[in-house]
């Protein structure tokens, strides 16, 4: 059987309840035949969103907690949390909600609650984008910031935890002047680092 190629919020999908369900390690997922069969930058949008996604996992649940009743089904509960970060940061509601549904309707014991994830996403991106800034930094699990604030403190623990949450800064190495391109597209240059 041919491995069967997914879009990247499927695949995000996949694997969220992979690791959320299961507690499986998004490496050892990634190693798999569906993963391998996607294009590479089907790959790597899927891979930013299940990490956007287990980033901001506190905040996207808080935001959709008002608009469910109960939480439903893992699957249907993870298409939802990955519109939500999307939508949240920016993401074209047609498109993330579209997909969404069409996720959840392709699933033969979610296809039943589409409706409930199109009425929930439009209420997301109606006042999600205006209370995801207000809600606090996701903090790490209590099993891993306890021993950290006694080791360091709240405030540095905090501080690692925003800084967890922004996620690494996107590098560009540029082959030729540096200087004339960062004034040419309104960047900076950072000091390069040398190593070994």
């Amino acid at each position: 059987m041919s491995p069967q190629i997914l879009s990247a919020r499927h695949a995000a999908v996949d694997l969220l309840d992979q690791i959320l369900g299961h507690g499986r390690l998004m490496t050892e997922l990634m190693a798999g035949e569906n993963w391998a069969a996607m294009p590479p930058g089907d790959r790597a949008a899927s891979q930013r969103l299940t990490t956007d996604v287990l980033r901001g996992l506190e905040r996207a649940d808080r935001v959709l907690k008002p608009f469910l009743k109960k939480e439903p089904p893992l699957r249907v509960m993870n298409v939802l949390r990955l519109a939500t970060v999307e939508l949240c940061g920016g993401g074209a509601a047609h498109g993330v909600v579209n997909e969404a549904v069409g996720i959840v309707a392709r699933g033969g014991r979610t296809a039943g609650m589409k409706g409930l994830v199109n009425a929930v996403l439009r209420k997301v991106v109606a006042h999600g984008p205006t209370e995801w800034p207000k809600l606090r930094v996701p903090r790490l699990p209590v099993w891993l910031r306890t021993p950290l604030i006694e080791a360091w403190g709240r405030e540095a623990v905090m501080a690692m935890e925003a800084a967890h949450f922004a996620g690494a800064p996107l590098d560009l190495t540029v082959r030729g002047d540096a200087t004339a391109l960062a004034a040419e597209l309104g960047g900076c240059c950072c000091p390069q680092v040398r190593c070994g």
